[in-house]
């Protein structure tokens, strides 16, 4: 093996990734629990308002959507935003935002994440059917 630094691999690498999916398949149920009692714990003893879902300091990402579907409009898709940033924004960088996320996430933030999510969930379950 030519590994330049050696101490960046684990000790036990080819133990790992030959029993990976036997660990995974032990522990993301425990993981999956674990974090469930959490999120329950969390919402039940500070209530709904102090988790950071429900603050209302959230809300004020909503605007991000409005400025950047209007920025978009305006400068276009390779264009610089002189009203972003330090003055001189290439609006290219923002390469992951498409017109019809921004204009869905503009008008509905809330249901456009849970049917996104709801789509996501549901196509997995394409591949059950694939023999």
């Amino acid at each position: 093996m030519n590994i330049k630094n050696k101490k960046l691999l684990p000790k036990n690498w080819f133990f790992k990734l030959l029993f990976s999916p036997i660990i995974q398949l032990i522990t993301n149920p425990f993981y999956l629990l674990v974090s469930i009692y959490k999120s329950i714990y969390l919402i039940a003893k500070n209530g709904k308002n102090s988790y950071s879902m429900w603050n209302s300091n959230a809300a004020f990402l909503v605007y991000f959507y409005h400025r950047s579907t209007f920025l978009f409009k305006k400068y276009g898709r390779k264009g610089y935003a002189y009203e972003m940033g330090d003055g001189n924004f290439f609006l290219g960088n923002l390469f992951h935002y498409s017109s019809i996320s921004l204009k869905l996430f503009k008008s509905s933030t809330n249901l456009t994440l849970i049917i996104s999510g709801l789509i996501t969930f549901f196509l997995h379950f394409i591949w059950f059917g694939i023999e």
